[in-house]
């Protein structure tokens, strides 16, 4: 739907990256989910921490360049029929797979500070600072 309002002559307010209509919009997003009452989900939790994952590596230019041109290839398909799904599908696979990568990562990190060496490190280093 963003996609068809970002190509229509007649929301050409909503184009604007500046536009009130858009402030409006993000505003009511925010304050939507500000009211939200979820709780603790672990689900939300794990996509929120794939969603950080793939906004940092998506911000780095080159990894982002070698995602969309090198490895989906996205020009190929830019102006075919399949535009708006291939998007979408390639944003979830880039999410799940980050998603994936925060998992691994989170379990070398657990298991590198359950070792019990480590642990003996992180116990003199607290008796240091709790006498400074």
């Amino acid at each position: 739907m963003a996609y068809l309002v970002y190509l229509s002559e007649k929301f050409f307010p909503l184009r604007n990256s500046g536009s009130a209509i858009l402030l409006m919009v993000a505003l009511g997003l925010f304050i939507f989910f500000y009211k939200l009452d979820i709780g603790h989900n672990s689900f939300i939790n794990w996509v929120a921490k794939g969603t950080f994952v793939a906004y940092l590596i998506h911000e780095n230019y080159f990894i982002r360049d070698c995602i969309w041109n090198d490895i989906l290839k996205c020009s190929q398909w830019y102006n075919s029929p399949s535009f708006f799904f291939s998007g979408i599908l390639s944003v979830i696979a880039i999410l799940l797979l980050a998603a994936i990568t925060t998992v691994v990562i989170d379990r070398i990190v657990m298991f590198i500070l359950d070792r019990s060496a480590f642990k003996q490190i992180v116990t003199k280093l607290d008796t240091i600072f709790d006498k400074c």
